[in-house]
């Protein structure tokens, strides 16, 4: 990372959260993706009041659009992130939240693959063909991958409690159709918990890189983009 890793107060850190912060500093630029996660919730609230069966088809188009319509968003904040702490320099290789070598081993990155393959045959192909389910819940089933995923190199175990818990709620939040034929139900409960899981998960990595690299708009911290 640049000088601004160098500039934050406190004490020194751990090679592990050093490799952490450095691996997922995209990811922990939290204000970029919160309010989508927020808006997602709010709609599927409003949509709950207002026409609910709106949600069994317009749920998963709402959160599609959500992703095109704050993508302006996202770029600002990426770069009120990068005037703020600098970019990432990574001299091993460029990181991902999928899991590459230097954050995985095979041994762990392996079982991880197939595994997620496994469910989503489950989620794209059986679980539409056998409820009433017309569409798949893939955008929920891929952020919880991306957090179990992440939460294996997290330097402290509340990171890791946090991560992995999050995931594996988005997880299991997939199987409802299998629980209920309510599709209402299913798809509130479905796109409610992604919008609930995105906003929570990125004031929570928000807050994680602040308390790190210090506040956004302290001049002292600031880096050379």
């Amino acid at each position: 990372m640049s000088s601004a890793g160098a500039r934050a107060s406190g004490p020194p850190r751990s090679p592990d959260s050093v490799r952490f912060f450095t691996q997922f500093y995209h990811q922990l630029k939290g204000l970029c993706y919160a309010p989508a996660g927020g808006l997602l919730l709010l709609g599927v609230l409003v949509g709950l009041l207002v026409r609910p069966q709106m949600l069994i088809y317009g749920a998963p188009f709402g959160a599609f659009a959500l992703l095109v319509l704050t993508s302006p968003w996202v770029w600002y904040m990426h770069r009120r992130y990068e005037n703020a702490y600098g970019r990432v320099r990574n001299r091993e290789g460029h990181g991902s939240p999928l899991g590459t070598p230097n954050v995985l081993s095979a041994w762990t990155f392996v079982p991880l693959l197939t595994g997620a393959f496994c469910w989503i045959a489950l989620v794209t192909f059986y679980i539409p063909q056998h409820t009433p389910l017309g569409d798949n819940h893939f955008l929920v089933f891929f952020p919880g991958w991306v957090l179990i995923v992440a939460s294996l190199p997290a330097p402290l175990p509340r990171l890791r409690w946090t991560y992995a818990a999050t995931g594996v709620l988005l997880f299991l939040v997939t199987l409802l159709p299998l629980m209920t034929p309510n599709m209402v139900l299913v798809q509130a409960v479905n796109c409610g918990l992604l919008g609930a899981v995105i906003l929570g998960v990125g004031l929570y990595n928000h807050r994680l890189l602040v308390g790190t690299l210090g506040p956004m708009d302290d001049p002292e911290v600031s880096a050379d983009a």
